[in-house]
């Protein structure tokens, strides 16, 4: 009797951290929200007063000189302490964000393996310091960039207007409109960040396993890029990124590209499908399969729940009482 050809099994496809990016934005969106309530504390709403200093009344042309140096030495102060700010807070979320993006693509790695081969072979990778030690230094380039360019457009788009002879108000309108453009930025930097980091751990995880190759699987709606759905269920490998800008011949994995929603769901290889059953799912409280019992590298380690400590009752003495004297 012929036997029957094995099966080769196939990893669930793993969705893209969406939640991960809306935590993101959030954090960015607060940092936003801060310097436009500086912006509009010390420079929005002295615009009427300074143009009153300048010996003008604040609906009529003024002589933009006279503001010059004001605008700009409010924008200077305002610059130097939102970028100090900002390099600090963009340290804090990026070793945040890179233990939570972690920990979720741990999990969503491991959950492949075991529902393509029923028991969990999971071995954590080495290079996962690396990874995170580059997401945490572009992320407080990028969170210090967010305060550099929104000043440096607010003030040239304050001394064009004052060049024009343009009203206070309308000015404060303008200054208005590009708050909303910044905004914009901060989550499309969010969306972005997460994708490229839980990109570059999933690659860095699967290659570890021995796993070589992956299905690109796009998010299949009308977002998607016409190449990232030509490339939506072709086998790629890890080895050569495919092409996903015709015109610049530029290539990347699932996630890599700009603001890529894209995934990779791992090819299984036969000699991996074949290793012995003997690798049990792991227990609660036990060390993951292959990782050192030493601690979780600080840049990616995630927050653990308190242990709360149960104190012993002692024991009680056994003898013979004594009587009572009558």
């Amino acid at each position: 009797m012929a036997r029957r050809k094995k099966r080769q099994p196939k990893a669930r496809a793993a969705p893209p951290p969406a939640a991960l990016e809306r935590g993101y934005q959030r954090d960015l969106l607060a940092l936003v929200r801060e310097l436009t309530r500086q912006i509009q504390a010390r420079l929005v709403s002295e615009l009427d007063a300074i143009a009153k200093a300048a010996g003008v009344r604040a609906d009529a042309r003024w002589d933009a000189d006279a503001w010059i140096t004001r605008v700009r030495a409010i924008i200077r102060r305002l610059r130097d302490e939102a970028v100090s700010d900002a390099g600090e807070l963009g340290l804090r979320l990026g070793q945040k964000h890179a233990a939570l993006v972690s920990t979720s693509n741990r999990r969503a790695v491991r959950r492949q393996l075991e529902s393509a081969l029923g028991v969990d072979i999971f071995a954590e990778a080495p290079g996962l310091d690396r990874i995170a030690a580059e997401f945490v230094t572009n992320n407080v380039a990028l969170v210090q960039s967010i305060p550099e360019e929104l000043l440096d457009q607010v003030e040239t788009l304050t001394l064009d207007a004052f060049k024009a002879g343009r009203r206070a108000e309308t000015v404060a309108e303008l200054i208005q409109q590009r708050f909303g453009v910044t905004e914009s930025r901060a989550r499309l930097i969010g969306r972005d960040q997460i994708a490229k980091l839980n990109g570059k751990l999933t690659e860095l995880r699967q290659t570890n396993l021995g796993i070589d190759e992956y299905i690109w699987r796009s998010s299949r709606d009308e977002r998607v890029r016409s190449r990232h759905a030509e490339l939506d269920g072709t086998r790629q490998r890890w080895a050569a990124p495919p092409v996903v800008d015709t015109k610049r011949g530029r290539r990347e994995h699932p996630g890599g590209d700009f603001q890529c929603r894209c995934t990779a769901e791992p090819v299984i290889p036969a000699e991996l499908a074949e290793r012995p059953r003997r690798a049990v799912r792991r227990r609660k409280g036990q060390p993951e399969i292959g990782t050192s019992p030493g601690p979780t590298p600080t840049a990616i380690r995630a927050p653990q729940q308190p242990v709360r400590a149960t104190a012993k009752r002692p024991r009680k003495k056994v003898g013979l009482r004594r009587r009572r004297r009558a």
